[in-house]
């Protein structure tokens, strides 16, 4: 994750949790892109050199889901099958696997799969050819400088050490390029591999990204160049402003309901 993140956290009082948590940092990034490998550091500031972070995801995304949940976040384990509408057509809810789930306004997180814009038939206008990332892990040494990006006549690969002695990879190219299941970066030959998966990570973007009742944020509403780290760091700030326009909205309304009661009670 790009250092752009460490304020958000901060902001959301959830860093020194994840401090804890004793996620691999790093103050820089080795490129070989269309040349050979340079030392490219994030920068610094009065504090000190910026620092990214390697975190596991499954830890990462439980850390702020129970972050979420101490603070009264009542959470679901169903899955979205529907969308509840008012009579006006403004988005009301969902309908999940646990049940119908009413709202004044939702949120949608879930990523690629992109459930409310399918449910909404919203179009995802794409902005690139078909994109695949293959990704996975790997357990032992490594020989060469990470976390580290380097291009390639088909594409890109990612590596960083996540974790002492594992690392995980991404390897992007076009769909007809992709790389085979047992396809591993060169320098991991010798090493213990996980099974890798894949996502497709073409560029595009909801045609809408917000309307009456709803909010699409991260890549439900956007999905772009992965190489520049940024997608968790776009998860959160465009979900903190989602909520930061419902609650103005939700004030707004509430200002506008005790006015009107002052004026006829008046």
């Amino acid at each position: 994750m790009h250092p752009g993140i460490e304020p958000l956290l901060d902001r959301l009082g959830v860093a020194d949790h994840l401090h804890a948590a004793g996620y691999v940092r790093h103050t820089e990034v080795w490129s070989g892109w269309g040349g050979a490998m340079q030392f490219v550091p994030y920068g610094e500031d009065a504090n000190g050199p910026w620092q990214g972070y390697q975190a596991i995801r499954a830890d990462f995304d439980h850390r702020l889901l129970e972050s979420a949940r101490t603070r009264g976040a009542h959470v679901l384990a169903g899955k979205v099958t529907g969308v509840l509408f008012t009579t006006s057509d403004e988005v009301a809810g969902v309908m999940t696997s646990e049940g119908l789930v009413q709202a004044t306004y939702v949120i949608d997180c879930s990523g690629g799969s992109h459930t409310l814009a399918r449910h909404l038939r919203i179009p995802m206008m794409r902005y690139s050819p078909q994109l695949v990332a293959r990704f996975g892990y790997v357990n032992g040494c490594f020989n060469h400088p990470s976390p580290s990006i380097c291009s390639d006549q088909d594409g890109w690969i990612w590596i960083a050490e996540v974790e002492p002695h594992r690392y995980q990879w991404t390897r992007v190219t076009e769909a007809h390029n992709r790389p085979d299941l047992t396809w591993i970066p060169y320098g991991f030959r010798d090493s213990e591999a996980e099974s890798s998966r894949s996502a497709d990570v073409t560029w595009r973007l909801a045609k809408t990204v917000a309307g009456p009742g709803y909010f699409l944020v991260g890549d439900s509403a956007t999905v772009l160049d992965p190489s520049s780290s940024h997608g968790v760091l776009r998860a959160i700030m465009s979900g903190m402003m989602a909520a930061h326009l419902v609650i103005q909205r939700l004030c707004h309304e509430a200002d506008a309901q005790m006015c009107a009661r002052s004026i006829k009670s008046g």
